[in-house]
């Protein structure tokens, strides 16, 4: 059993740990010096790794600026923090198509953000920009380098090559006017041989010295590539399910970069371009032709041989893919080696786990020719395979289930010429499964339904997924911060998450992402960028691409314990069941190009690639009948049959506590997305609201800032109506109307906090209905709310905000994803309230539960009642049922007038949880008396929470003001169970609660504690 307290000590620990996976054990071995671009910084000149960056970069530190870059502070133009990285230090320029535009640049960079920082434009964020600043969009731009700097180290090696980590699509690349290669996937890396090049510079045949990298406009690129297929169908063109969903850009599925790049129903329209991760220029061969014996290197590199990408596929003797292995089979370790050789060359491999005795051992590679082991140019795949005894490495777990253990394996490579080098990478030993097998006659007998299971299973052991949905953390990616990173998945360990998805629309996340994720024992769904559309292109070029793509992310992949999934797109594949049965033209075009993707080509390179991970090939999938020949699913299940996962988004405002309509798609076994929008907090909104005038709930820019529904074209600014109705309406319906008078902030402020409280109820009923159905007969083996985090400061369904300020959301989190919740279940078509105690743990647990019955003005109704329970493993159980409200309320009682609070524990007092419910409507109408809440300091971070006056305090939320991030926890003293996020609770008068902020950055120097405040509903409308 894993407590909070444990998962506090493991925070600490690895805290101070975000250097990288990198980080060898052994004696001497050189460490990285930093991440750039979440990438680790190869920059080495004495090993012929010339990093060709600026030394500043665009990083934004926690916490952010609370204002924006805008035309009040040209003088203050610096976007990022003062980070400085190590290395050449060339100095960059972007120049758009006419020349009428050159400023300074960084690199890694996107346009916009140097622009942003020459003082050309304001943040993009702020206001009607994104609108107005489009022509930036609509220009191609130019960046350049002059590397004559770098010459007198480049002639020292007779052979150079330019490594690129990623560049923005489409791209071309030149140097010294010569072209070097057109590029057209910003997800993987790229390497360009200049030996020749960079020889006739230095010999003054070439006075050139100009390296150029072009970026077209994406949009345009993407629009002369839509004529190559017929006319994708979108919500503009036909009634939904379309074949895609056009957001403001169209045409995004025809261009391999960052899909809410052309905008999402959560963000704007920037389609950013630029180099987007760090690039090397290479020495090989050295002129002195000494053979280097390199004992520790960040990389692999000896004189002839650059190792670019180091995959470690780990698993059990005999695995297949998506099946259970025999967890005592013994552990194959495969290392996949890409790299450029200078000369066909033989090469040896000596590996090692320097913690686990015996494992040192010579082993042999292969590149699929009889010889040589490399030939010259570029090795995609080199490989090599060895044996671990079945039970002498410890495990890696996730959180909550045991100790994320991880293993340095020690590689060295020797080449033909006997240079060589020796580097580290950071892996760990377990398997992973997304289980899909048919439900058994056994299983059928004991009541669960037919189909197929839908769950993960890690290391033989099925687990629950406590698991929230991650999109980009930023419009402009090379503004985040290894801080981020951590700042938000520490967050997600703190509410008892054990998985976060990084969906398929935005972009493959970074190195420095998956190695935290591995240190603390996070899961990671995966996804390739794929989204709400299942009309991507197939001809040959495109699929070329794609292939290329997949096997390089997951070979890079591959060494991370903590990848629980590899997951072919985001929701493609209900559109592909759905849309070809409308009439509409070409369907087939689009069913079969998905089969051929999603179904044969990405999953065959996977297969290619990796032994020790399941591919799923949508996340709305329905499985499977057969493995091999793989053959979906799709709409041939039959009547009654359970399969895969299950979305639920209730736009209907007065049907979105009907628990009878959450399984409106189908009944699924997994809740892999639901969740409801609300405002950004008046701290987000005072980044992005230029004029007081804008400070209204429908003003231009407040609306413009909500992508709900999305405008399906570029009309703008686009008044989001359906976003803006639905927020209205439910507020309207169940809370309090928000009103400070002619107070526009506060006004404004009021209905943040109302939609905030919505959105919290809302997902609160979601989160716990789907985890009551774990001992249903669907089995639900997790939920997975949308969303974690925002990409810019609007209105979303973000629990946590672009500034990293958590909502009330994120709380509702802690509450609902504990090991132990209770469920006050409304059934609103059967008037019936039931009681439930539910548990994620893989064992029996006990337990005791009490509830009671209060006013709004605390005053209890009848007696506490109380049950005591036994839960089986992953599993719920009812502890109350009553039907019509005269028998659930106390004799003459107003339901208006009452609430309830349940409490259940464990019996060994380590876990605890309490909910509270009313009947829906109930908070609109109830008699509230001021609450008279105080938050009083009692030093060291802590507060006294308070209720003073003679109301109930609904839904009281603790804030903090600008420049601290952290987030509130109960103080429990010695509990067993530790401390844990606490906020948006229900306190009657006389009681208070020791609260603690859990400081993470700070600002301040301290002085935020005096500016705190708390509200609840009461002060929504005085």
């Amino acid at each position: 059993m894993v407590t909070l307290r444990q998962v506090a000590a493991l925070i600490a620990s690895v805290s101070a740990v975000t250097a990288s996976a990198l980080q060898p054990r052994a004696p001497g071995c050189a460490q990285p010096s930093s991440y750039i671009a979440g990438e680790p910084n190869w920059h080495d000149p004495s090993s012929g790794l010339f990093g060709i960056g600026t030394t500043s970069t665009h990083e934004q530190s926690l916490p952010l600026p609370a204002q924006n870059a805008s035309t009040g502070d040209r003088g203050n133009r610096n976007t990022g923090s003062s980070k400085q990285v190590s290395t050449s230090g060339l100095t960059w320029t972007v120049t758009n198509s006419n020349r009428s535009i050159s400023v300074p640049a960084k690199f890694p960079s996107v346009v916009h953000l140097d622009l942003l920082a020459a003082g050309i434009i304001d943040d993009p964020n702020i206001g009607l920009n994104e609108g107005t600043e489009r022509w930036i969009w609509q220009d191609d731009w130019t960046y350049s380098a002059d590397v004559k700097s770098l010459l007198p180290q480049l002639i020292a090696y007779n052979s150079t090559w330019l490594y690129f980590g990623a560049l923005d699509s489409p791209a071309n690349v030149s140097l010294g006017g010569k072209p070097i290669s057109a590029t057209y996937n910003a997800f993987h890396d790229w390497r360009f041989d200049v030996s020749s090049i960079i020889a006739g510079i230095a010999n003054g045949s070439n006075t050139d010295s100009t390296l150029r990298i072009l970026f077209p406009s994406a949009p345009k690129y993407a629009a002369e590539e839509s004529k190559k297929i017929p006319f994708i169908p979108n919500q503009k063109t036909e009634p939904f399910p379309s074949v895609t969903t056009v957001y403001q850009i169209a045409n995004r599925e025809f261009v391999r970069k960052t899909q809410s790049d052309f905008a999402w129903d959560w963000g704007p329209a920037y389609s950013p371009t630029g180099p987007l991760k760090p690039a090397y220029f290479v020495g090989l061969d050295p002129v002195n032709n000494t053979a280097t014996q390199s004992t520790c290197s960040l990389v692999g590199k000896t004189s002839s041989v650059f190792v670019y990408e180091t995959s470690i596929d780990i698993y059990r003797q005999g695995s297949i893919n998506n099946l259970p292995p025999n967890q005592k089979a013994d552990w194959i370790v495969k290392v996949t080696l890409s790299a450029v050789s200078t000369r066909d060359q033989k090469a040896t491999l000596q590996v090692e786990f320097p913690e686990l005795p015996g494992t040192l051992q010579n082993v042999t590679l292969s590149s699929g020719f009889l010889s040589p082991t490399f030939k010259k140019g570029d090795n995609t795949v080199v490989t090599a395979t060895f044996k671990v005894p079945a039970n002498q490495p410890e495990l890696w777990w996730p959180i909550k289930y045991g100790n994320p253990k991880t293993y340095d394996l020690q590689l060295t490579l020797k080449d033909g010429a006997g240079s060589s080098s020796t580097w580290t990478r950071k892996t760990g030993f377990r398997t992973v499964i997304v289980s899909q097998a048919d439900i058994s006659i056994s299983e059928r007998v004991k009541g669960v339904a037919p189909g197929q299971k839908f769950e993960f299973e890690v290391n033989g052991q099925v687990i629950y997924a406590e698991a929230i949905n991650m999109i980009p953390l930023d419009v402009f990616t090379p503004r985040v911060s290894g801080d981020r990173y951590t700042y938000l998945i520490e967050g997600a360990l703190a509410v008892g998450q054990n998985m976060i998805r990084v969906w398929g629309g935005g972009h493959y996340q970074t190195t420095q992402f998956y190695d935290l994720a591995d240190s603390y024992g996070m899961l990671v769904w995966s996804e390739f960028i794929f989204a709400a559309s299942c009309g991507y292109p197939t001809y040959n070029s495109f699929v070329n691409n794609v292939v290329e793509e997949v096997g390089s992310v997951v070979r890079r992949n591959n060494r991370h314990p903590s990848q629980a999934t590899w997951v072919g797109n985001s929701e493609g594949e209900l559109l592909s069941i759905f849309a070809p049965l409308q009439t509409i033209a070409n369907a087939s075009y689009y069913q079969n190009g998905y089969d051929l993707l999603f179904h044969r080509k990405i999953r065959d390179e996977l297969l290619r690639n990796t032994k020790s991970i399941s591919y799923v090939p949508s996340s709305s999938t329905t499985g499977y009948f057969s493995l091999n020949p793989y053959l979906p699913r799709l709409n041939k299940s039959l009547p009654g049959d359970v399969i895969g996962g299950t979305e639920w988004y209730g736009y209907n405002m007065s049907e979105i506590f009907d628990i009878s309509k959450f399984y409106t798609l189908r009944v699924g076994r997994f809740a892999v997305e639901f969740g409801f929008h609300a405002l950004p907090s008046i701290y987000s909104l005072d980044r992005v609201l230029p004029t007081l005038a804008d400070y209204e709930f429908n003003s231009t820019v407040v609306r413009s800032h909500n992508k709900h529904n999305p405008a399906g074209s570029l009309e703008y600014p686009f008044p989001a109506d359906d976003g803006q109705k639905e927020m209205t309406q439910g507020v309207n319906f169940y809370l309090p109307t928000p009103n400070k008078g002619n107070d526009k902030r506060a006004t404004l402020d009021a209905w943040s906090y109302a939609t905030q409280i919505l959105q919290f109820i809302d997902v609160t009923t979601e989160m716990l209905f789907f985890r009551s159905r774990s001992g249903a007969e669907e089995t639900n083996r997790g939920i997975m709310p949308w969303q974690m985090n925002d990409i810019w400061e609007g209105t979303t369904w973000a629990a946590i905000e672009f500034t990293g300020r958590w909502r009330p959301l994120q709380y509702a989190f802690s509450q609902c994803q504990d090991r132990l919740v209770a469920y006050p279940q409304w059934e609103p078509a059967k008037q019936t309230l039931s009681l439930f105690a539910i548990s994620d743990f893989s064992t029996t647990l006990q337990g005791s539960a009490t509830w009671t019955w209060y006013d709004f003005s605390g005053k209890s109704l009848s007696p506490t009642q109380n049950a005591t329970f036994t839960i089986q493993p992953l599993n719920a159980t009812v502890l109350y049922s009553a039907t019509n409200v005269s028998n659930i309320f106390p004799v003459g009682v107003d339901p208006t007038n009452a609430w309830l609070k349940v409490n259940v524990k464990s019996a060994d007092g380590g876990y605890a949880n309490e909910q509270v419910w009313t009947l829906p409507g109930t908070l609109a109408k109830a008699p509230y008396q001021n609450p008279g809440l105080s938050l009083s300091s009692t030093g060291s971070n802590t507060f006294t929470l308070s209720a003073k006056g003679p109301g109930t305090a609904a839904y009281a939320f603790m804030e903090h003001p600008e420049g601290v991030l952290g987030w509130w926890e109960l103080v429990k003293g010695g509990a067993p169970k530790g401390n844990q996020p606490f906020n948006v609770v229900f306190l009657n008068p006389g009681e208070s609660r020791k609260v603690r902020f859990v400081v993470k950055f700070d600002r301040t120097n301290g002085g935020w504690a005096k500016d705190v405040r708390v509200r609840s509903l009461w002060d929504i409308g005085h």
